[in-house]
């Protein structure tokens, strides 16, 4: 098993990614209004830095109550997971949803999201996947970086 220090990583780092491939995945909807893919992105950016930081802060909450010296649990990883990690990124997709995908590229950032639920779906089935090494959202995260997004997926 990991450390907790390399634990803390882990979901620090996978639930910003995971987040940052929502922010690419989501721009279905939105009222009539046509956005440049720059526009876009900086939408997207703004909602996405929202949701890392709040990741983030779930993420250092679970590890300030693991003992030290100790990892987190089964139990533990499985309740931030799914009560914490996909909850924030499906508002985030709701959100992001809610900004127009630039003319023409509606099929590119919905084939992003597609991959992206597959995702979700997987860590939802194994909530381990978070910390594990497992990248459940390589295939969004390929699309993603081929669309030019990738600032969400850093930590920063």
């Amino acid at each position: 098993m990991r450390s907790m220090s390399a634990r803390n990583r882990s979901v620090a780092v996978l639930a910003a990614a995971c987040l940052g491939l929502s922010a690419v995945a989501c721009g279905g909807g939105g009222g009539g209004k046509t956005l440049s893919k720059a526009d876009y992105l900086a939408q997207a950016k703004v909602v996405c830095q929202k949701g890392n930081r709040q990741l983030k802060s779930a993420s250092d909450d679970v590890m300030a109550k693991v003992p030290p010296g100790s990892k987190l649990t089964d139990a533990q990883i499985t309740d931030f997971v799914r009560n914490t990690v996909i909850p924030t990124i499906r508002d985030q997709v709701k959100q992001l949803r809610a900004i127009p995908p630039p003319k023409g590229e509606k099929a590119h950032v919905q084939e992003i999201y597609d991959e992206l639920e597959k995702g979700l779906a997987a860590l939802d089935k194994d909530p381990k996947k978070l910390t594990d090494g497992s990248n459940v959202f390589a295939a969004a995260d390929a699309l993603a970086q081929k669309y030019g997004i990738s600032v969400c997926s850093t930590t920063g």
